[in-house]
């Protein structure tokens, strides 16, 4: 929706869709675990794009391979953390208000919920701005509204204390 909505408004924008996704859908669990592949083919969806649009809409940022990998490795890290900054972010959190859609997806409610915790850590433990919003009907135009709020002050929207070439990417709740 926030990628049609900004079509609409005219931005020169381009969607780019889960990797990690597909490889659910097509029962590829074992490549799924391969985080580093997982990431390599996310950066590439987006880096594709560099030079082409002005903004990315995505829901599975580079960072999400913080969330999902298995990685302790302070290389990886520091390998998704350089390239997530290469871009200019522009990161929003999902607060699920309605019921969990488990299709397309390997983790239940639950899972999900422990998930969105640990989001919202890697957030903070890299002190990165980001803005919550309420999962419902009208999400897309909310987040449209802040993105443009942003654009307006130039001023972070939310960073927390506890807890990035195109313009922005957008954080999805998991």
């Amino acid at each position: 929706a926030l990628f049609a909505l900004m079509k609409l408004e005219g931005y020169k924008v381009e969607l780019v869709t889960e990797h990690a996704k597909d490889l659910t859908y097509s029962e590829s669990f074992k490549e799924l675990n391969d985080q580093l592949k997982v990431f390599g083919e996310q950066n590439h969806r987006m880096n594709r794009l560099v030079g082409h649009v002005d903004y990315i809409v995505t829901d599975s940022p580079l960072m999400n391979s913080l969330v999902y990998g298995n990685e302790d490795s302070p290389h990886f890290k520091g390998l998704v953390m350089e390239k997530h900054c290469e871009y200019d972010n522009f990161n929003v959190f999902i607060n699920r208000i309605k019921e969990y859609a488990a299709y397309g997806r390997t983790q239940t409610a639950e899972d999900s919920d422990m998930l969105g915790e640990k989001i919202l850590s890697i957030l903070a433990a890299y002190n990165q701005d980001y803005i919550p919003i309420d999962g419902g009907a009208d999400a897309a135009a909310h987040i449209l509204q802040a993105f443009k709020n942003s654009q307006q002050t130039n001023v972070p929207i939310l960073k927390t204390p506890l807890t990035s070439s195109a313009k922005v990417k957008f954080k999805w709740h998991p």
